[in-house]
């Protein structure tokens, strides 16, 4: 009865103690996921980061260098309030850039208070020449539904009169620091606005460096053919929710056919009769869909352009 009576009692004890440790850990995760929510809520999405890329491009003048601020993705909206868009100006404007490309996305749906949004983006234009196309958001949503976008000319005026220079599917010279420039911006993808045949009309690109702006990075097949240096994207937020333990890949898609360039620098194959190898530099961008970030801090982009052959008399 002793050893019965024992046995009885440890049993009773060993169901407490698991029933304990189930609940303990149950309520521990349930914290977690919630302490986890709340930071991709409410944390994440405003930490902005600063990043700067040294990238090399053989037609740089040697002795030249040029500091570009590349911003995308703003998404103002309810979830992207100006304030934020405004600091991601502010930190950009610091590193005192030489020149500004924002690669699309301005809005998610619609512009509300168009002048506390001219406001800002006169912010860089009183400081550097900016230049920008759009992206797949910036066809605003005129209907009641949650139907297609339909019109750029809202985005396409606030642009404008902020003194942004947008190009459509064309091309711009401006020397900077003593560098001359091409810079080509194209229509977004997804809309079926990329039209790098008139983008690159009448461009010479033999001596000066070609910067293409485009939305999108699934269009770098169709611009392949064409000869420009360093093309800059958004469109991808990184990925947005980049789960641990999943690989370098973000968990969710990212919008893009090639999942493999979501945020970050990546050689790419030169154009026929380009002897050179070209670059895409994508950025993860300021704003968000859905008020959430996770493993991927919005960033703000300074470029760093330098000549190739400086390090290749260095070396």
């Amino acid at each position: 009865m002793a050893d019965w009576g024992s046995r009885a009692i440890w049993e009773s004890q060993a169901m407490a103690f698991s029933r304990r440790t189930f609940f303990w850990t149950a309520g521990g995760l349930l914290a977690l996921s919630g302490a986890t929510a709340a930071y991709a809520r409410f944390v994440e999405p405003k930490w902005l980061d600063v990043t700067e890329t040294e990238i090399q491009l053989p037609k740089m003048p040697i002795g030249k260098g040029v500091k570009l601020l590349h911003l995308s993705d703003f998404h103002a909206s309810p979830e992207v309030p100006y304030s934020q868009i405004e600091t991601a100006i502010r930190l950009g404007l610091e590193r005192q850039p030489d020149l500004a490309c924002l690669t699309g996305d301005f809005i998610t749906f619609r512009i509300r208070r168009i002048d506390q949004y001219l406001r800002l983006l006169r912010l860089l234009t009183d400081q550097v020449p900016t230049f920008a196309c759009f992206g797949n958001h910036d066809r605003v949503n005129l209907s009641d539904g949650f139907k297609r976008f339909q019109d750029n000319r809202q985005v396409g005026q606030l642009l404008d009169q902020s003194g942004i220079q947008l190009l459509f599917n064309q091309h711009q010279s401006i020397t900077v620091q003593g560098t001359p420039i091409e810079i080509v911006g194209v229509g977004d993808y997804l809309c079926r606005a990329c039209r790098p045949e008139s983008a690159f009309t009448g461009l010479n690109s033999s001596d000066r460096v070609v910067i293409l702006l485009s939305h999108n990075p699934d269009s770098k097949q169709m611009l392949d053919p064409y000869h420009w240096d360093l093309m800059l994207c958004g469109h991808t937020h990184g990925g947005q929710l980049k789960i641990p333990f999943f690989g370098h890949r973000p968990f969710l898609s990212v919008a893009v056919t090639d999942q493999t360039l979501a945020e970050g620098l990546y050689p790419w194959k030169p154009a026929i009769n380009q002897l050179t190898e070209r670059y895409i530099f994508i950025t993860r961008g300021v704003g968000n869909l859905m008020g959430a970030r996770f493993n991927c801090r919005p960033e703000v982009s300074l470029l760093n352009l330098e000549s190739t052959r400086l390090h290749q008399q260095v070396e």
